[in-house]
């Protein structure tokens, strides 16, 4: 017989770092191939060309915020709000090849790459940068010169001009130039066209112009030669991010050469008053006086773009948003091609509709990602109230899903538009939610509600004395509930007419270990239960005897449990940042465990079909794992 094996099918990542009014940091590839951004405490990779996930970097301590790649696309330098600075590989093992502590006062808000890949400039709070040697971490200069935080840094692609320039909050640009010679860097002088902070400085594709862009809302381009710069737009709210990038051929036969510096550019820009804007100019002139004409103008009202990166392999230009939605434009007229969805922070729950596919993710800002199958919608909670527990009700024409909230409310929100079609307090702070055939328990700090799957309507409320509640689970017929408590016992009640009636208590091996999850085999046989003495139980229903009790492979306390379809396959996730599938005995046969690290701590895990299981953890990611055996 062969053995089953776990690989990875699908990664769905989180959402790019995005806050209002605050520049976002994302950078493609030389290639154009590759993109990168921050999220969260993770660095996410993905293919420009369809946004799939390559890659979730999990290194850091702390809450990312600047991303770079190197001159050849094979390294990538990404920050955190700590001064911390890493550098890995971009292809596999996904290496990570140097650390670089203190790197700034604070949070690094951007980072730029010398041209022969050997240095990194890194600025953030403080008024200086770090130009440090990569493969030794010290320090040759620390370029000093503004008083208030640095927000973006450009070094010259031409080695042989050894020019950096950078954009502070004190409204100036200062120019760096070491074209003399020597190791350090020397002040050269200060371009001051804006009257604000200005958030983003960068050179385009040749380094004979740059740009500067800030909380001005005024777009000034420079030419590189004279210094001399032009006021190209002032007719915008703030503007957080530049990019230049070629256009593409008009005829879609032609191949895209993207180290043609010949080729005809373009200027994108994004501001916050929603709109993403482009605009050209007659390269044979001099940029400073030359007319600049309008491309075209992307505008989304509710939303502030945050920060921009070009692809010229693809020909698309890609937005982060406010709202944390990553777009991708078409250059030639600003053309929507595609967007993609993610979450901002920890996800906490999860549930999927086996019929439909249907899957609802909830995170800790109160934020829910709905996936009907042809694309993944976001849907915020305005007052960012962590979610703490999903149920699908139905998804015959108008679906509706249960949302626990840890301000004590249930909400039921609509699949199709994530609108809210009732809200309801609750008796205490929610901890758990487990479905039946037509009905859902939810389970408070000190008290157990029963809903009705059909009227949506709270139905019963049992005040539960004389133990703490942690967890809970329904039988698939909604006839029998189970309560785990602190002290490693499990409450068995029979639901009769709306109504819980003790039925039966198990004790776990007399330990007092927190029952952490438990779950009903959907054949409705057995109950798994996962305690935090890290053992997994298996008792039968029908006299509750223990079928299991010496499955216990997991480094640390579980945190979820959860049965395949067909009854026999169980999956645990753990705080070692693990997932276990183990398998019933068959005849007398026992079968080896399946252990596979998951990157991150599963939250929770659930089954979407007989072969594949699905974990939700603290990075912010959803990933899709594939039971197979060797033969597939």
């Amino acid at each position: 017989m062969v053995e089953p094996i776990l690989v990875h099918s699908t990664t769905f990542p989180p959402s790019p770092r995005a806050y209002r009014g605050v520049p976002s940091k994302i950078a493609a590839s030389p290639k154009g191939d590759l993109l990168v951004y921050p999220s969260a405490h993770v660095v996410t990779l993905l293919r420009a060309a369809d946004l799939s996930a390559v890659h979730i970097f999990r290194d850091h301590r702390f809450e990312t915020s600047a991303v770079r790649f190197s001159p050849n696309g094979e390294l990538v330098a990404s920050g955190d709000r700590e001064g911390e600075v890493f550098v890995w590989q971009t292809f596999p093992p996904f290496e990570m090849k140097y650390c670089l502590k203190n790197c700034t006062i604070g949070e690094v808000a951007d980072i730029a790459w010398s041209p022969d890949g050997a240095k990194l400039a890194v600025v953030g709070n403080g008024g200086s940068a770090s130009y440090l040697e990569l493969k030794t971490g010290s320090s040759g200069a620390d370029l000093t010169c503004h008083n208030r935080r640095i927000e973006s840094i450009a070094i010259h692609p031409n080695e042989k001009k050894k020019r950096i320039l950078m954009a502070s909050h004190d409204s100036r640009v200062s120019v760096f130039d070491n074209s003399k010679g020597g190791y350090r860097p020397k002040y050269s002088h200060l371009l001051t066209p804006h009257t604000k902070e200005v958030y983003s400085v960068c050179y385009n594709m040749d380094g004979e112009i740059f740009a500067s862009g800030g909380a001005d809302g005024r777009l000034f381009m420079y030419c590189e030669a004279s210094q001399s710069g032009t006021e190209a737009r002032d007719n915008v709210r703030t503007i957080t991010s530049i990019v230049f990038m070629p256009l593409p051929p008009l005829d879609e036969g032609d191949v895209v050469n993207v180290e043609d510096v010949d080729r005809q550019e373009v200027v994108v820009y994004a501001s916050t008053d929603g709109a993403v804007r482009a605009i050209t100019w007659d390269k044979n002139a001099c940029v400073d006086a030359c007319d600049m004409d309008d491309l075209w103008e992307n505008e989304t009202v509710g939303v502030q773009r945050l920060g921009l990166a070009a692809s010229p392999s693809t020909g698309n230009v890609f937005v982060v948003n406010s709202n944390g939605r990553l777009d991708q434009l078409r250059v030639t007229d600003g053309s929507l091609v595609k967007s993609a969805f993610g979450h901002k922070s920890h996800l906490k729950a999860i549930d999927i509709d086996l019929a439909t596919g249907v899957t609802v993710t909830g995170d800790n800002n109160g934020g829910l990602c709905i996936d009907i199958g042809n694309g993944v919608e976001c849907f915020g909670d305005a007052k960012n109230v962590a979610v703490r527990g999903l149920s699908i009700l139905s998804n015959d024409g108008e679906g509706a899903v249960i949302c626990l909230r840890l301000d004590n409310r249930m909400e039921v929100l609509s699949l199709l538009d994530g609108c809210v079609l009732s809200s309801t307090c609750l008796p205490s702070e929610p901890l758990a939610i487990s479905r039946g055939k037509d009905k859902v328990a939810i389970l408070c700090h000190k008290h157990c509600l029963l809903v009705d799957t059909k009227s949506k309507h709270i139905l019963e409320q049992e005040e539960l004395t004389g133990f703490d509640p942690v967890s809970v689970a329904m039988a698939p017929n909604g006839l029998e509930l189970a309560i785990g408590d602190t002290s490693g016992v499990v409450h068995i009640y029979d639901i009769t007419d709306w109504e819980l009636k003790v039925k039966h208590t198990l004790k776990l091996r007399g330990a007092l270990w927190a029952i952490n999850a438990m779950e009903y085999s959907r054949n409705g046989l057995y109950l798994a239960v996962a305690d935090g003495s890290r053992y997994v139980s298996v008792y039968s229903r029908d006299d509750w005897t223990l079928l299991v009790d010496d499955w216990r492979m997991h480094n640390a306390s579980m945190k979820t449990v959860g049965w395949s379809p067909d009854g026999m396959t169980l999956a645990t996730g753990a705080v070692d940042r693990s997932m276990i599938v183990w398998r019933l005995p068959q005849g007398g046969k026992k079968f080896d465990p399946i252990v596979q690290k998951c990157g991150h701590i599963p939250e929770a895990l659930i089954w979407k079909s007989a072969s594949e299981v699905v974990t939700i953890g603290e990075d912010g990611c959803r990933i899709h794992w594939k039971l197979k055996t060797e033969e597939d």
